[in-house]
């Protein structure tokens, strides 16, 4: 033991730089991979939380939108009622109403302070299909009308650390008693943390209400295609009415909704794509594999200049067992040195803005499997990096050593171009895959929308602000200099990828299509062009007997023929007509869009939510937003105002393609560095092999010039055979990643172009600048050495 640790202490200093190149290689490598491992895991146990999840589904019911097949992920009531009750074989069902974060009130001495938190109306049921840890009260008091469950971290927003249990909080003109409060669900979860009431009675006969989730507890998974077929059989092709169904149905297991992407609906934190997962889990083991290479070259690359002393060794009687089984440990050591550097980074990366890039929680002690994991990765790679450089250099006689180095070798040169290979391949396809995730980011964010979304700010407005003082707000607003126009909707266009759907009745059959109720002015504001028709106007408001006004898309009018004048059920006239515009990303493809002007008198007018404020050219941004938040504030001083920007509004549309981006550059990077460390240590143990001929070479007259490039015509040979081989593979998978997107960019081939140009540029430099001092060293220096 006292040889190892005498051997391994002499390796550490004798070699610095390699060994310093070597560590610090590894542990960004180690950091990088558990990072990734964290997000992977992150997305693949999406849901696997609930002890029964292997028998909960959540209904879908196929619909075909003319020529468009899809899976809609919400019903109405009727429909979820008759599900849960056609089958033995389902133990239990819940409806859920997923409302987003709603205003709510809390009295605090006498005043009252608002919040954001999500209402989830539900069935009593749900607690008997997903795992509600209960810190205060029962959940036996969803059967109550007016008292809640609340989540831990809703409780301590509206209570600080008091209990929760029996206090009070009001949304909608409701005053709800909060009965129970339970442990947050993990961030990777189907349902939010926020309060769940009982929905009760309501909805029970409105069959054209799409706006429920349902989820469904199977007595045995084996039964979900009986549970269906009985369904289908019975119910759907058996209906009075064709619009009260969906065109099919399926039961989609929980754990996999999360990577459901045939899904309408589905919000970008709670679905994903196997394609990019796939993608990182590529990158996390390219990136080792990387670190591995580099780490195997530098030790064959030690071999020559370490084999007489090994062999000294053997002359004094050391076993070939026990030098092998040293050389082994010592590697072994130094991927362990450099595992516990990543521990270190991973954690400082975990306090840093970098988390942001993650959704997963990446505290160490929340991924203790994940660390042992990275720990056996480390075991192995030292013990795979050691192995046969101590076979090897433990296999010669010990007369022969001085015959020959296994560096210059054949055998050790095709060694060290093969591992140096796998980098160059890897380095490609990483960049490559980086490229067209920022050409696809970018384009996604600068490709026209249809309306103009410069200096627009925008505030979400409270239920008594949007119902009876919009007016008010816009007249106090335009006292301004700064604003130019207001205007008012009921959601956010362009900031998400689900809006209401509506079904109305029109001549034999039915339309379907997202609505969006908005004030007379709004497409105006919004420089919207009329192409057929005419604009809402203030008469609009004034129509009896009629639900709205509406200016259509150019996809509904093809989709359903639709023309100016058509009145669709409910008395609602198309009396305009605009080319499509980007309303939803381009994850998905355009769909039939209305824009929607209620009268005033209309009993179920749509409240308009959401405030917009053109701001004019030059603005002091920081002080418009007070202004806003002051006048919003004076109308009502409890709603916590929030004023945004277009360009955030995107940014959320696009938050996972945009933290994909920065995931991949960020690893890509480390990639490319982790490579050029292996490049480095090559050239400075190739440049001490070849001294000698490099000293024969001058005496004979060559030049440095010539000299530097002997070295680089290697590289760029090698390069040149490792694009041939990663530009395929770079294709493929870009190309079945765009897929994902309904508008996507082109695959340029100057982005392969440009990667090779990258990579080859950078190796060039980087071996010029490492064998410069020995093309430039006295010729009688190195050949004395020699």
């Amino acid at each position: 033991m006292k040889l190892i640790i005498r051997n391994f202490s002499t390796l550490l200093k004798r070699f610095r730089l390699a060994s310093t190149l070597n560590i610090l290689g590894l542990a960004v490598a180690f950091a990088a991979f558990t990072v990734i491992l964290m997000q992977v895991n992150y997305e693949r146990g999406f849901d696997k939380f609930h002890s029964k999840a292997d028998r909960i589904y959540r209904l879908e019911g196929l619909d075909t939108d003319h020529e468009r097949a899809y899976f809609a992920s919400t019903h109405s009531r009727p429909v979820i009622d008759e599900f849960i009750r056609s089958s033995p074989h389902i133990r239990t069902g819940t409806l859920v109403s997923d409302w987003g974060q709603q205003y709510i009130t809390v009295e605090r001495n006498g005043a009252k302070t608002g919040f954001f938190e999500y209402s989830l109306p539900c069935f009593p049921e749900i607690v008997q299909i997903f795992d509600f840890k209960m810190i205060e009260g029962d959940t036996s008091v969803l059967r109550k009308p007016a008292y809640a469950l609340i989540s831990s971290s809703m409780a301590e927003r509206l209570y600080g650390t008091e209990p929760a249990l029996d206090k009070q909080f009001t949304y909608a003109g409701t005053t709800f008693t909060v009965g129970g409060v339970y442990r947050d669900f993990p961030r990777n979860s189907q349902l939010k943390n926020g309060f769940y009431y009982n929905f009760g009675p309501g909805a029970t006969n409105d069959w054209g209400n799409w706006s429920y989730k349902a989820y469904i507890l199977l007595d045995d998974p084996a039964n979900k295609e009986a549970v269906v077929e009985n369904h289908r059989q019975n119910y759907v092709r058996k209906q009075d009415d064709p619009d009260h169904y969906a065109t099919d149905y399926r039961l989609n297991l929980l754990s996999d909704v999360f990577y459901s992407n045939d899904v309408d609906g589905m919000s970008p934190e709670t679905n994903g794509d196997r394609s990019q997962t796939r993608l990182l889990l590529i990158v996390a083991f390219l990136v080792i594999a990387i670190a591995a290479i580099n780490f195997v070259n530098f030790a064959t690359a030690l071999t020559p200049m370490r084999i007489k002393s090994i062999n000294t060794q053997k002359v004094l009687g050391s076993p070939n067992s026990h030098l092998r089984w040293g050389l082994i440990l010592e590697a072994v050591g130094i991927s362990l040195i450099a595992y516990l550097i990543a521990l270190i980074i991973v954690y400082l990366l975990s306090v840093s803005s970098f988390a942001t890039l993650i959704t997963a929680d990446m505290t160490l002690q929340a991924n203790g499997h994940l660390l042992l994991l990275t720990a056996g990765v480390a075991l192995a790679i030292g013990f795979i990096a050691g192995s046969y450089p101590a076979w090897y250099i433990t296999s010669f006689p010990p007369a022969l050593v001085l015959k020959g180095s296994f560096g210059l070798s054949p055998k050790g040169r095709k060694l060290r171009t093969v591992l140096i290979s796998i980098q160059f391949i890897v380095s490609i396809i990483l960049i490559i895959s980086l490229l067209f995730v920022k050409l696809q980011t970018r384009y996604m964010k600068t490709t026209p929308a249809g309306y103009d979304r410069d200096n627009i700010a925008v505030v979400g407005l409270s239920p008594e602000i949007a119902k009876t003082q919009t007016e008010v707000l816009s007249n106090r607003l335009k006292e301004y200099a700064a604003v130019e126009d207001v205007t008012f909707a009921h959601q956010l266009l362009g900031g998400s990828d689900d809006y209401m759907g509506w079904g109305r009745g029109y001549k034999d059959g039915d339309v379907h299509f997202n609505a969006f109720p908005v004030s007379p002015d709004f497409l105006k504001f919004m420089r919207i062009h009329i192409a057929e028709g005419r604009d809402f106007s203030e008469s609009d408001l004034l129509k009896p007997d009629s639900e709205g006004t509406l200016v259509i898309n150019r996809t509904m009018q093809q989709e359903y023929g639709l023309e100016l004048g058509d009145i669709i059920r409910r008395n609602m006239e198309v009396v305009g007509i605009i080319d499509d515009i980007n309303y939803t990303s381009m994850r998905k493809p355009i769909e039939a869009q209305v824009f929607v002007l209620q009268p005033d008198i209309f009993k179920y007018k749509m409240p308009l939510y959401v405030c917009y404020v053109r701001l004019r050219p030059g603005t002091d941004l920081p002080v418009a937003v007070e202004q806003i938040k002051k006048t919003v504030a004076s109308l009502d001083p409890a709603y916590p105002t929030d004023v945004r920007f277009f360009d955030n509004v995107l940014d959320t549309l696009y938050k996972n393609e945009l933290r994909l981006d920065r995931q991949i550059t960020l690893f890509s990077l480390l990639a490319i560095i982790i490579s050029i460390i292996g490049v480095f240590g090559l050239v400075i143990f190739d440049t001490q092999y070849r001294r000698g001929e490099i000293g024969v070479r001058k005496v004979f007259g060559a030049t440095v010039g010539e000299i530097l490039a002997m070295f680089n015509k290697t590289y760029v040979r090698i390069i040149a055979v490792c694009f041939v081989i990663a530009a395929p593979i770079a294709y493929y998978e870009v190309s079945l990643w765009l897929k994902n997107f309904a508008s996507r960019t082109p695959v340029h081939i100057w982005v392969f172009a440009a990667a090779l140009l990258i990579v080859l540029s950078i190796t060039l430099l980087t071996v010029t600048l490492q064998s410069y001092k020995a093309a430039t060293e006295n010729p009688a220096n190195a050949v004395k050495s020699e």
